[in-house]
């Protein structure tokens, strides 16, 4: 959908416009990992990782498609909730089957929502912050799986 399409930045119409589409494409983030995880059986490391990439990327254009940080805010809140819910039924075994206790999906929206009222202005900076938390987070935990599995000379 072309930017001019949408209502004009920084306008209710144009958050609220904004900030639907980015919800939708949250939600078919969870969606790819949840059908990624019922059909291959990856490890669930794999599937929660997919979607903490997915939504930084998805996060990565803020600065430049939402103007205040409360429509932010507000994105984030929508995104938490569901999925608070789903862990409180024991849905989304993408990313909740792992055996260590995780909150990151709260943490990651709050994380977001710092960053973007601390980096906003500077969105470059903003992006850099970003994608390092979402790439190292990301490595880690996948590589961390293997660490002492192999045994160097």
């Amino acid at each position: 959908m072309s930017a001019s399409l949408l209502p004009e930045f920084g306008t209710p119409a144009g958050e609220l416009a904004r900030a639907g589409l980015l919800l939708v494409a949250f939600g078919l983030v969870l969606l790819i990992a949840e059908t990624w995880h019922r059909r291959a059986r990856p490890p669930v490391e794999w599937t929660r990782k997919f979607v903490h990439l997915g939504f930084g990327v998805l996060a990565a254009p803020l600065p430049w498609l939402i103007a205040s940080p409360w429509t932010v805010l507000g994105i984030a809140a929508l995104a938490v909730g569901p999925i608070l819910w789903a862990r409180s039924r024991g849905l989304l075994p993408s990313l909740f089957g792992v055996e260590r206790a995780s909150r990151g999906e709260v943490y990651f929206p709050i994380g977001g929502v710092l960053l973007f009222l601390v980096g906003s202005r500077e969105p470059v900076f903003y992006l850099i912050s970003l994608f390092t938390l979402v790439v190292c987070d990301s490595l880690a935990a996948v590589l961390g799986k293997a660490y002492g599995r192999h045994q160097y000379l």
